[in-house]
């Protein structure tokens, strides 16, 4: 038996266009959803290592003071009131420098309760200019059943987008592939109802000819 051939017949061209337009879109758009979600887990995840170093160095700052703290050298007056203040600590007694401030005009006097206040302000304005305050709010709270999710969102995507891994790079080349498997999809679709077709035909004469034998049959009995 002789193979049959089947005509191909082009498709509609304005519905074959949209569907690959469609396709395209729907590709594009697979692509850049599965980046967002890999960026937002990179930047959790970087989220918590700065959250975790800023508390580190906040808390060295604090620890160690600067050497803006430390109290800057004054006249000679400064220099006899540092070597009593050594002299004293050397017998026991408490430095003459705590509770005072650190300039020329208030050397001698103790610190009141305002400008203990100011200049603790002041200190924590400036460590936190260093660079903690500026740095972009971190969430308090991330929920683990919300991190889990968008992991199984991203790998549903990548694998949606795995589908077209098999199409060529370029655009041009990656639709006539579609129309190349479109068109070898028909021509099965085809051959599949022609055969359907034959086994119909067989069928349907073989139980004709069962028909015709027994009418014989019985007509040679009358």
């Amino acid at each position: 038996m002789a193979p049959m051939a089947f005509p191909l017949t082009p498709p509609t061209t304005p519905d074959f266009s949209a569907q690959l337009q469609r396709v395209d879109s729907l590709h594009q758009q697979l692509k850049n959803e599965a980046a967002r979600a890999q960026d937002f887990l990179a930047k959790l995840k970087r989220g918590e290592e700065i959250q975790s170093q800023t508390q580190t160095q906040t808390q060295g700052k604090l620890s160690s003071p600067t050497e803006e703290d430390a109290p800057q050298p004054g006249p000679e007056k400064d220099v006899r009131n540092g070597k009593h203040a050594e002299k004293d600590s050397r017998n026991g007694k408490s430095s003459t420098k705590e509770g005072k401030c650190c300039c020329q005009h208030h050397q001698s006097k103790p610190l009141t309760e305002k400008e203990k206040k100011m200049a603790e302000e002041y200190r924590k304005a400036r460590l936190g200019s260093l660079g903690a305050a500026n740095l972009p709010a971190l969430p308090t709270h991330v929920d683990e059943h919300e991190v889990r999710d968008l992991e199984k969102r991203v790998r549903g995507l990548e694998g949606r987008v795995r589908g077209f891994e098999g199409l060529p790079p370029d655009r041009e080349l990656a639709l006539l592939e579609v129309e190349r498997l479109r068109r070898e999809l028909e021509g099965l679709a085809r051959r599949r109802e022609g055969l359907f077709g034959l086994i119909d035909e067989k069928a349907k004469g073989h139980g004709n000819g069962k028909g015709g034998k027994t009418n014989g049959k019985g007509g040679g009995k009358g």
